[in-house]
């Protein structure tokens, strides 16, 4: 998407860098910021996949809508039982995911949801893609002893549907998946106000030097393990 800024890993269409996160008076770039330019490329390659074209377009039918929801409870259960087991190593970040940005129990609605859809009920239960299995074994892996590389994860996931959920709901509703299967894309509090606390949240993390770079390659392969998640699902639809 031309001219747009990226937020996790979409591309936020319309947009351009906002002067947030930009640093402190010594030229030091904030983590967000550096989360953001690292990831440049990861973005395009995510955005690159047919199945995301088809996700944003109104091209997917409510069933792989509903295996696709499948794949993501696996990988957000991990992310967020990793951040309950201990929420005060990301400060006001692990409040955020405990709070307005939890994602688990709306995820659940829209597959019960589904579930009773006659288009995709048998989809709402599908098996769990190995990309899907291996993106959570991963957050686990990571989340039980590197704060820093679980914000990481953190950064990826929930401001990228943040960022780009709006425009994913819209195309879902023109393929006919009703509002009561879209919790997944409302959120208590105005997307953009929860956009702006994630991104300070992080720069208020107490990071500096390598480990706020090993914060951007764990980002990186967690771009990557979406990725590879997208593809799996792309080859389901075929």
């Amino acid at each position: 998407m031309r001219g747009a800024r990226c937020e996790g890993w979409w591309r936020v269409p319309g947009t351009t860098t906002d002067g947030s996160g930009t640093g402190s008076a010594t030229g030091t770039a904030a983590l967000s910021a550096l989360l953001r330019a690292g990831t440049a490329d990861d973005h395009r390659a995510a955005e690159s996949v047919p199945f995301v074209d088809r996700l944003v377009g109104g091209g997917l039918a409510p069933g792989e809508y509903a295996r696709y929801l499948r794949q993501l409870r696996v990988v957000y259960a991990a992310l967020e039982r990793a951040v309950d087991a201990a929420p005060e190593r990301l400060g006001p970040l692990g409040a955020l995911v405990a709070g307005p940005l939890r994602r688990g129990p709306a995820l659940a609605a829209d597959l019960a949801a589904l579930a009773g859809d006659a288009g995709a009920g048998g989809d709402a239960a599908a098996p769990v893609l190995p990309a899907a299995r291996e993106y959570a074994d991963r957050v686990d892996a990571v989340g039980r002893t590197d704060p820093g590389a679980l914000a990481a994860h953190v950064y990826t996931r929930y401001l990228g549907d943040l960022a780009g959920g709006q425009v994913v709901a819209a195309g879902l509703r023109a393929t006919g998946v009703g509002d009561a299967a879209l919790a997944f894309y409302r959120f208590d509090a105005p997307v953009p106000v929860l956009r702006r606390q994630v991104r300070e949240a992080l720069d208020a993390l107490p990071l500096a030097g390598a480990a706020r770079a090993a914060v951007v390659v764990e980002a990186r392969r967690a771009f990557d393990h979406n990725r590879l998640l997208l593809l799996a699902l792309g080859r389901q639809g075929t």
